[in-house]
């Protein structure tokens, strides 16, 4: 049994309930191995190691690390070649790092060079500029209403994380560039744009979950 995007149960009025309910259910279930899927890291942690979940210690967990650079670089070029489309090596490390390496992020930006360009020509970097302007455009809307949902200081705080950097967000240079001086409003800010799915932490950085929203971000700075 294979449970899809199971943090989204957290949405629930009565989560803990729910949970318990299931977890009640599949702990009698010895013959079936469950599987729980989740996209959202910061919401799985806490049903699977937040001392008070029903699923605290229920699970295995494994992490997905992103597809090696190698096959993924091969499949993509395999595609593009099929499509009449040249691209060099040079540019594939471009929509990667744009990307941030994330597998579907970086689909969906080959998905719009392959709109932006034409049979038989190469990709090049004047594609790039125009890819992510087609997913501008797409995702407008869903960018400017991540926006409006944040006050005056947490727009602040956005605003650098996506000039600086996610790392080092409570040190005085930091501070200094998002224009505060108390940590604590800083730490309010990314919490909160965490439980927004805009932001996630890995190893002590906060990324944001859409590289293609910082990347919106930085077109109208």
């Amino acid at each position: 049994m294979i449970l899809d995007e199971i943090q989204d149960i957290l949405n629930l009025k009565e989560a803990q309930e729910a949970m318990a309910l299931l977890r009640s259910k599949i702990q009698f279930q010895t013959y079936i191995p469950y599987i729980f899927v989740g996209s959202i890291r910061h919401k799985m942690d806490k049903i699977f190691t937040h001392h008070e979940s029903p699923f605290f210690k229920s699970a295995v967990p494994i992490a997905i690390d992103p597809i090696p650079y190698d096959e993924f670089a091969e499949f993509l070029l395999d595609r593009f070649v099929v499509g009449k489309r040249r691209v060099s090596d040079e540019i594939l490390a471009n929509i990667f790092q744009i990307a941030d390496d994330i597998p579907g992020d970086i689909q969906q930006l080959c998905e719009a060079l392959w709109n932006v360009s034409t049979e038989g020509k190469e990709i090049g970097k004047e594609h790039i500029i125009n890819g992510p302007d087609l997913i501008f455009s797409r995702e407008q809307k869903s960018y400017e209403n991540y926006v409006s949902l944040l006050t005056h200081n947490q727009q602040k705080v956005l605003r650098a994380i996506t000039l600086e950097g996610g790392k080092n967000v409570y040190s005085i240079a930091f501070l200094k560039s998002a224009g505060f001086n108390n940590p604590s409003s800083v730490r309010k800010a990314v919490n909160r744009m965490t439980n927004l799915n805009i932001l996630f932490e890995k190893a002590g950085e906060y990324k944001f979950i859409n590289p293609f929203f910082r990347a919106w971000l930085l077109s109208r700075v």
